[in-house]
């Protein structure tokens, strides 16, 4: 997945599953956040509440804190931890909206570190 063959066609949905495992709740005191990847056609949804992380697809009844985009290899390596929010941002990474809700659903968790 980091280096797809030319041609290949990449969906966002298809980060549903492997989101469920990757992401967590950082600040579980704070109030439900939702960080969409991708739009309503092709992506999903991230919801932290609680200590709990839910990945649903992208529904009109939700109102995202943040949408962010990227080149596949960049959400890759950002939800797996190979590189910072910063240094995706540099990468291609596009954060609309709340920096915070999407640093509090990445792997490690929340913005102390």
């Amino acid at each position: 997945m980091v280096d797809p063959p030319k041609g290949d066609a990449f969906r966002m949905h298809w980060f549903s599953l492997p989101l469920r495992h990757l992401c967590r709740d950082g600040a579980p005191d704070e109030p439900e956040t939702t960080v969409r990847l991708g739009n309503l056609h092709d992506g999903c949804d991230i919801i932290a509440e609680h200590g709990h992380v839910d990945v649903r697809p992208c529904s009109t009844k939700r109102q995202p804190d943040t949408t962010i985009t990227a080149p596949p290899e960049v959400l890759v390596a950002l939800f797996t931890g190979q590189l910072t929010m910063r240094a995706a941002m540099t990468q291609g990474l596009v954060v609309d909206g709340s920096t915070a809700a999407l640093e509090r659903v990445l792997p490690g968790g929340g913005s102390h570190g």
